[in-house]
């Protein structure tokens, strides 16, 4: 995965979607997006795309809200710092219960 610096406060993140989140953001249109493109579909039906954002939080959630069936493909520093995001949220969910 690449992450592109596109101003400041814009960046760029890739992601692979997998089974039911390939399906509903096909199903959905959400392609046509400003936010999120289209980059290529393989034979399963994954697809890869890109997402533009201003906050963590935004990829965060996004991915939160498909686990399993969604990826961050790079493995740059500001992938990391989404990764850690999502651990954090994970471990504190898990320790109030």
């Amino acid at each position: 995965m690449v992450i592109q610096r596109l101003s400041p406060l814009i960046r760029e993140v890739t992601l692979t979607l997998t089974g039911a989140s390939a399906n509903f953001f096909k199903r959905e249109g959400l392609f046509e997006s400003p936010y999120y493109k289209f980059l290529s579909e393989d034979s399963n039906g994954d697809i890869e795309m890109t997402m533009t954002y201003n906050s963590d939080i935004e990829v965060v959630k996004l991915v939160q809200q498909w686990l399993p069936f969604i990826h961050v493909v790079n493995n740059s520093e500001e992938a990391e710092s989404i990764i850690q995001g999502i651990e954090r949220n994970y471990k504190e969910f898990f320790s109030r219960l």
